[in-house]
């Protein structure tokens, strides 16, 4: 689930990004007739959305992670904020990570009023976020269809309802037929797992989250943000006081009094927001700073030794190389896959030795009938 990062929908509305600035290039304004014009020229003198920047020594920020919640901070920073020298820096290239891979659903249906909140104060960016930032992010609110199978989804989902409706934030129940109104396609009886009902937030829809990476992108740029691609960060630097002062990366060190790590890593089935903390790393001693599969990378110090007792990220005695996975998408749904496999495997056999039947559409249809029997009661 995506969040655009920071600043407020009035702000967002009421002020188009600028053309350029003095540190930045300038930013190609999309319009119909715009498009129009270079279709009818043959599609000759695009420019590139932004510039491919070398790392400077020193920044005002520094923002680790080139997501879409990474190089939004950055624009906001610059934007909102009105912060000179900002650079994202990211390992890959920008929206290659969790944002080019999630759910794409924008949503704000959430349970606690602490996180409706939040979601629903996002999805209200969403709505503006394209002028904004004048690119397409392909923002479709066709609403969010949550269907429910059993009685336990049922009553979780006119929870959350209930907790919505308090909260100020749109969520209703549909019955089974209304649901299949709102969805033609929608085949609720005669199935494995009939539908129950479902809750629907008409507010909610999809984007293209990478092309929110690319909107922000080219909108920061132009605001004299610096996106280093191909810049990994193996180290954060700190001055003989123990705070921070920079970063060390594959590219050399670059000095910052402000560092950000906006990024979201897979690590045993979990996902996991690396934090920075001035002095203090993601394990919370000081110094050091947890790399994606929580082997410490140490700091520098203010000489640019580095502290003993820990070996460095990808060297010969990193333990990371006794045994890695195929991929992190291995490592964070391997489990997963495992357990639904084993789950099904269950409901197949324990249906076969009570109803004397395969695992198939006579015996489903008995137990979804009961379940429609005592949802109705």
């Amino acid at each position: 689930m995506l969040v655009p990062a920071g600043g407020q929908r009035h702000h967002a509305a009421a002020r188009p990004a600028p053309r350029c600035t003095a540190a930045g290039m300038t930013m190609q304004r999309f319009s119909a007739l715009s498009l129009l014009g270079r279709a009818l020229g043959g599609h000759r003198g695009w420019t590139p959305q932004w510039r491919r920047a070398s790392p400077q020594p020193a920044y005002d920020a520094i923002i680790i992670g080139g997501g879409g919640h990474g190089l939004g901070a950055a624009y906001y920073l610059a934007r909102e904020h009105r912060l000179g020298k900002v650079a994202v820096l990211e390992k890959g290239w920008i929206g290659g990570g969790n944002t080019g891979r999630n759910t794409t659903i924008i949503r704000s249906n959430y349970l606690f009023p602490e996180s409706a909140a939040l979601y629903d104060h996002a999805l209200r960016m969403w709505e503006s976020l394209a002028q904004a930032l004048n690119y397409n992010v392909m923002f479709s609110p066709r609403g969010v269809l949550m269907l429910a199978h059993t009685v336990h989804d049922a009553q979780v989902f006119q929870r959350h309802i209930h907790a919505n409706r308090a909260a100020g934030v749109d969520n209703e129940w549909l019955t089974p037929l209304e649901a299949q109104r709102f969805c033609p396609l929608l085949k609720i009886g005669d199935i494995r797992y009939p539908v129950l009902g479902a809750a629907l937030q008409r507010r909610g829809g999809t984007a293209r989250h990478d092309a929110v990476a690319w909107g922000y992108a080219r909108a920061a740029d132009a605001l004299g943000v610096d996106i280093i691609e191909n810049c990994e960060v193996t180290g954060i630097r700190l001055d003989g006081a123990g705070a921070v002062e920079g970063v060390e990366t594959t590219r050399g060190p670059i000095r910052a009094a402000r560092i950000g790590v906006v990024r979201v890593v897979h690590v045993d089935g979990h996902e996991e927001g690396l934090r920075g903390r001035s002095g203090h790393g993601c394990g919370g001693e000081p110094g050091r700073v947890r790399s994606a599969d929580r082997t410490e990378i140490p700091a520098r110090d203010a000489a640019g030794g580095r502290r003993a007792g820990r070996a460095r990220a990808g060297s010969d005695t990193d333990p990371r190389r006794r045994h890695q996975p195929h991929s992190r998408i291995d490592r964070a749904l391997g489990g997963t896959a495992v357990a639904v496999a084993s789950h099904l495997r269950y409901r197949c056999a324990a249906e076969r030795g009570s109803a004397g039947a395969g695992c198939d559409g006579r015996t489903s249809a008995r137990r979804g009938a009961e379940l429609q029997r005592l949802a109705g009661s």
